[in-house]
């Protein structure tokens, strides 16, 4: 394995308010869920099919799986973010390119994190509208809409900065 330098990445304005960003949005989700789990009915839908209809209904205990998950994986993003020497790249690190690189790729991390939340929030937001109404369907196209824009965007922004910052 290639030796790559290990340099620690100081965090600016934009990395910070990304960092904030995050944690109000997990803040915002966790109380949703906590208001959600005291005005719902003890069994609730868990779970919706490929259609997006409801094929799976649980105790209402099961709301705060999707926080304790969102919770659980931006814990381990955040960590990630500390060792940006051992993430992948699509070109050579070295001592001229490490610091843009690594930067980049934290951000990314992070974009993705945030990707991550909101598309919980989404969830979540779709189980609250399913308890109330009579007939329920997940709003398949935008979920699909939210994920393609909170998981190939942040990658291919950071691509293209890559390859603007270092030719």
């Amino acid at each position: 394995m290639v030796q790559r330098p290990i340099i620690k990445i100081i965090n600016t304005k934009f990395d910070v308010a990304i960092i904030v960003t995050t944690y109000i949005l997990l803040f915002i989700l966790c109380v949703a869920t906590v208001v959600i789990f005291y005005k719902a009915p003890d069994i609730i839908p868990t779970h919706f099919n490929i259609e997006g209809k409801i094929d799976s209904y649980g105790n209402k205990a099961t709301l705060f799986i999707l926080p304790l998950i969102t919770l659980g994986v931006t814990l381990l993003l955040q960590w990630l973010c500390k060792y940006p020497h051992l993430f992948n790249y699509p070109q050579h690190i070295n001592e001229n390119n490490a610091a843009t690189l690594y930067q980049q790729g934290i951000r990314l991390l992070r974009w993705v994190n945030v990707g991550i939340i909101v598309l919980m929030l989404f969830l979540q937001y779709e189980i609250c509208n399913s308890i109330h109404a009579t007939t329920s369907q997940l709003s398949t196209g935008v979920f699909i809409v939210l994920l393609l824009c909170t998981t190939l965007l942040p990658i291919i922004v950071a691509y293209i900065m890559s390859n603007k910052k270092l030719n």
